[in-house]
């Protein structure tokens, strides 16, 4: 019984030594063990940004200097937009389109200079004159002109002797006819702003404007004005216009 227990003694304090060497062993400096390389860091994403001339951002803030952040991407994108190309300036001085001039009134009408004369019958002594003067068929043309009429009482305070002799002499005629048309549209309007007006024969004729608002040209009256033809504008006037040295 003696000798058991003394083998179960001997047993267990082997098994206590073995034990207590495996502590001494494995609570010493354990072997360094290999690292295991680290992935190799991917760089940060780039930053999309898009610089925009008016400062508005494309999405994300907005730094002091305009420019607008977006958010990650994969790529790097920068885009400017164009400088503008300034609007030239106006008449004014006013940046914007330019001022268009403004065109004198175009003539309209269904009939000629001519024929408005031929048709009315106040003007019937006047149309004989342009056509003894040759200058009929020229007011049928494309013009623009502007013709001041005489109506036939105007011929009629002609002395009969004076008319008998300038119905004779086709020169005369002529010029008398072109001392009463001149080149381009004049219109009611225009004439009051003007003093003077060259007439197809080289001369001038004074205009004036009298107190009564009465439009007045070499002393005659414009008693019918914006007789609006194809080929320009017809005023009937109240007394026949002369030219120096025809009589």
């Amino acid at each position: 019984m003696a000798t058991r227990w003394a083998l179960w003694s001997t047993s267990l304090l082997l098994v206590i030594l073995v034990l207590a060497a495996g502590c001494i062993f494995w609570g010493g400096d354990a072997p360094p063990s290999t690292p295991t390389p680290s992935a190799t860091p991917s760089p940060p994403p780039e930053i999309s940004t898009t610089v925009r001339d008016s400062g508005s951002p494309a999405g994300g803030g907005e730094d002091p200097a305009g420019t607008a952040v977006g958010t990650a991407s994969p790529t790097t994108t920068a885009t400017r937009s164009p400088t503008p190309t300034p609007a030239p300036a106006s008449s004014d001085g006013v940046t914007g389109s330019p001022v268009p001039l403004t065109p004198s009134p175009a003539p309209t009408g269904t009939h000629t200079i001519a024929e408005l004369a031929a048709a009315d019958p106040e003007l019937s002594r006047f149309t004989s004159a342009l056509r003894q003067g040759g200058i009929y068929e020229e007011l049928n043309g494309t013009g623009p002109y502007t013709v001041f009429a005489p109506n036939n009482a105007a011929f009629a305070a002609i002395p009969p002797s004076t008319l008998g002799r300038l119905l004779l002499d086709p020169s005369a005629l002529a010029a008398i006819a072109n001392f009463h048309v001149v080149e381009g549209p004049f219109f009611r309007a225009d004439l009051a702003g003007l003093s003077m007006v060259t007439t197809r024969s080289g001369l001038g004729l004074p205009v004036s404007e009298l107190g009564d608002g009465t439009l007045q040209v070499d002393g005659a009256r414009v008693i019918r004005a914006d007789i609006v033809a194809t080929n320009g504008v017809l005023h009937v006037i109240d007394d026949v216009m002369i030219p120096p040295g025809v009589l």
